[in-house]
């Protein structure tokens, strides 16, 4: 059973998301690196032309999920808003910075692709679950997901 200290420290220990977001009936589906604080909010940057950016503001709502094989599974809906501190910014982009400097061989797709300005979006989470892949028996009998309180 995947406690919700157990998720916090996978999600730290994590810092790729893959999401889904949706306008006009039209789902797109992105990958990007995130870093979260202790309040389980998350944090990504993105260039401000992207889908991403585009879907998110206008549609706040997000789903995103993150796992590792023979780990974890967490899935999440959230609502998304658009960070204009300068401060937050800043410190989000570092800790993203860090978070790819520590990846070896990765260079995440957002540093190569050309030209856009950036900006840094929050999630707030509004739901979450988590499933343990370590374990391989399927309980025919039980709910495999385990709600997160947040």
């Amino acid at each position: 059973m995947n406690s919700r200290d157990d998720v916090m420290t996978f999600l730290k220990k994590e810092s790729v998301m893959h999401t889904a977001t949706c306008v006009d009936n039209k789902p797109s589906a992105s990958v990007v690196m995130y870093t979260m604080d202790d309040a389980m909010n998350f944090y990504f940057i993105t260039h401000s032309d992207s889908h991403k950016a585009v879907h998110v503001k206008t549609n706040s709502q997000i789903s995103f999920s993150v796992w590792k094989y023979d780990e974890m599974l967490v899935q999440c809906d959230g609502n998304v808003e658009l960070i204009e501190d300068d401060e937050t910014r800043v410190e989000v982009i570092g800790k993203l910075s860090n978070v790819a400097a520590n990846k070896e061989s990765f260079l995440p797709p957002i540093f190569r692709i050309q030209g856009g300005a950036y900006e840094v979006f929050k999630i707030t989470p509004t739901w979450m679950r988590s499933l343990d892949l370590k374990d391989q028996h399927a309980d025919p009998d039980g709910q495999p997901f385990i709600e997160i309180n947040l």
